[in-house]
């Protein structure tokens, strides 16, 4: 029997929460550890807003930029303000005189849900799932998502994003638009999002693999309408 609606629990981020013994140090450098949701007065950054962060990154804010970074290791939001945002397990620090603030919000929390064959194999953390499907990575919104993926090095054109219900025998298009950055909110004017029915969204690139995503909608989540908490990420396994 599934969770009861309202208290799913969704996997944020496996590889910081497991040891590198389970997953090698090199699969946790390959994770985002957060998301930039706010950038200004920063030209040096050299990344912008909903760019992912990594371990061993720095972010110039000099003179006076203002950077606000999500962690999805956790339920804790920084705000940079000058200097130089340096980032390393898992964590931000400010250096070269800049400010830090650091705050907490409610979000989905961190639990962990494997099996025995995923732990003897070493193979990628799942959520807790009321569909029933162990291998999926599902996460969980309380309003209209924002879909976030990266382009693969050697695409070029635009992105192609459909939207589909996901427990269907064959596949149902719900919504579907074209993109040019890495991220996009699902509309008010799309076909409505019904509550608890698992959705797949996939991103189709001109070159390059295509990634996609699992999600569902829950009004219940005990959670604020932040970016962190309506996003899905698309291609993490």
């Amino acid at each position: 029997m599934g969770p009861a609606p309202g208290k799913i629990q969704a996997v944020m981020l496996a590889a910081l929460l497991l040891s590198s013994a389970a997953f090698g140090a090199a699969q946790a450098d390959d994770r985002p550890i957060g998301l930039i949701e706010q950038l200004t007065g920063a030209p040096e950054a050299e990344v912008g807003e909903f760019d992912y962060l990594y371990d061993r990154d720095k972010v110039d804010l000099r003179p006076s930029g203002s950077m606000t970074v999500s962690y999805f290791g956790n339920c804790s939001v920084d705000t940079f303000a000058g200097g130089v945002a340096r980032f390393k397990d898992g964590e931000g620090r400010s250096t070269k005189g800049g400010t830090l603030a650091s705050e907490t919000r409610d979000c989905q929390s961190s639990e962990v849900a494997m099996t025995e064959d995923m732990v003897e194999a070493g193979a990628a953390i799942k959520r807790l799932t009321p569909f029933g499907e162990a291998d999926w990575l599902e996460w969980t919104v309380k309003t209209t998502p924002i879909f976030k993926w990266e382009m693969p090095r050697r695409a070029k054109g635009p992105t192609q994003i459909r939207v589909e219900y996901a427990d269907a025998a064959t596949p149902q298009v719900i919504w579907q638009t074209e993109v040019s950055g890495t991220h996009v909110a699902y509309p008010e004017s799309a076909p409505a999002l019904e509550d608890g029915k698992p959705y797949r969204v996939v991103a189709n690139f001109d070159r390059g693999d295509d990634v996609e995503g699992v999600f569902s909608v829950d009004p219940a989540l005990e959670v604020d309408l932040s970016t962190q908490n309506r996003l899905v990420p698309l291609g993490w396994e």
